[in-house]
């Protein structure tokens, strides 16, 4: 019997890596925590309206 593995789509492709100060880093952790949510999706938001924001872009 022959095994065929697929791999199934992930909803966020691409990870990304980056430094910060201690504490912003704080400051994060606790918006995701009081808004209950995590920090990826706080992180996500911000580009987004980063993004929008930008004139060339």
């Amino acid at each position: 019997m022959e095994w065929i593995w697929e791999e199934k789509p992930r909803k966020y492709p691409h990870r990304i890596s980056f430094d910060m100060e201690t504490e912003q880093y704080k400051q994060l952790k606790r918006a995701a925590f009081e808004g209950d949510r995590p920090m990826n999706e706080v992180l996500r938001k911000a580009v987004d309206k980063w993004l929008r924001d930008q004139v060339d872009v």
